[in-house]
């Protein structure tokens, strides 16, 4: 039987259903960078704390993350939490009376410190251009390689 609960489809759930509480009708993209950023804000100067920890190494798990967010919508949709809605280019998810009713269940502090970035990211960058918030990500994780190469010198 598998304990684990950090980077596990459960616990990114559960940051999806946050999110859309923020910010409904997204795309998978958009949701899997969105929930990037703002669980890494500090490295994205967004919060003064990265939710997950400080481990540099992490922050390179974007493709994880990505796979994470894709297995945690499907399994919402399954359970009635979300709700796909095709817009005639993208199919976007939104929350379900079931899954806005859920996120007002959740407020420990890890939920409303999640909210708090979310809420920085999108008054911040209120379109979620998918193409540009992978773009910041991808150039903090080069900054990042460049400094451990520093670091091996």
């Amino acid at each position: 039987m598998d304990n684990q609960v950090f980077n596990t489809v459960f616990e990114t759930s559960l940051r999806v259903i946050l999110l859309l509480r923020e910010k409904s009708s997204l795309t998978s993209g958009q949701i899997a960078c969105a929930d990037f950023i703002a669980t890494f804000a500090r490295y994205f100067e967004t919060t003064d704390v990265n939710l997950n920890g400080d481990g540099r190494l992490q922050l390179r798990g974007f493709s994880v993350r990505r796979r994470l967010v894709q297995s945690a919508i499907r399994k919402l949709v399954v359970k009635g939490f979300l709700a796909p809605v095709f817009d005639g280019k993208n199919f976007l998810y939104k929350l379900t009376d079931q899954g806005v009713k859920f996120s007002e269940e959740l407020k420990v502090d890890y939920a409303m410190n999640y909210r708090n970035a979310v809420k920085y990211i999108l008054q911040r960058w209120p379109d979620l251009k998918e193409s540009e918030l992978s773009d910041m990500i991808n150039n903090q994780q080069r900054i990042l390689n460049y400094k451990d190469l520093d670091d091996e010198r």
